[in-house]
């Protein structure tokens, strides 16, 4: 009976086989459609990939865009506000403009106040004259002269003299 037995299991194998060779072809099927799907679905997944650099690339060129007009804008408005900005005006007295330190009416005037102050008077254009030729750098003695008045006049210091005098 082992021997049948046996016999009737490699039957059953047979039968299996046959069986199962009816199911492969089917398997074979279902195998070339799953590889058809897959495809078509990394084909699908590349063309949204592509899809989605392109929108991308799109969006980037428009970001940059109106990241160069919104700095355009932004330079065009600074520009207007420097030139629409007031203007930092020396004082005026007596209708005179105080001048700049740094110019050489500024540096003039100033010798004019340490001068006066030195002496407790005001002082006048040869006093400055002979102060300013001892210095390093001598201003012009004519702008001198031109600047003492005017520093004179800033103060008030000017004297009328009447023409019937």
């Amino acid at each position: 009976m082992s021997q049948d037995q046996e016999n009737l299991d490699l039957m059953q194998e047979g039968i299996d086989e046959l069986e199962g060779s009816v199911d492969l072809k089917t398997a074979l099927a279902q195998e070339k459609a799953k590889e058809k799907s897959d495809k078509e679905a990394t084909k699908f997944a590349e063309k949204v990939k592509k899809n989605e650099e392109r929108i991308a690339a799109k969006q980037a060129k428009l970001d940059e865009k109106a990241l160069k007009a919104f700095e355009k804008e932004s330079a065009k408005a600074e520009k207007l506000a420097i030139k629409n900005a007031p203007k930092i005006l020396q004082p005026v007295q007596n209708g005179q403009r105080h001048p700049k330190e740094n110019t050489n009416c500024g540096k003039a005037w100033a010798m004019f106040a340490e001068l006066s102050k030195e002496k407790g008077a005001v002082c006048t254009a040869k006093e400055a004259n002979s102060y300013n030729n001892s210095t390093l750098e001598p201003l012009n003695e004519n702008m001198i002269k031109v600047n003492h008045w005017a520093w004179k006049k800033y103060h008030g210091l000017l004297s009328l003299k009447s023409k019937n005098a």
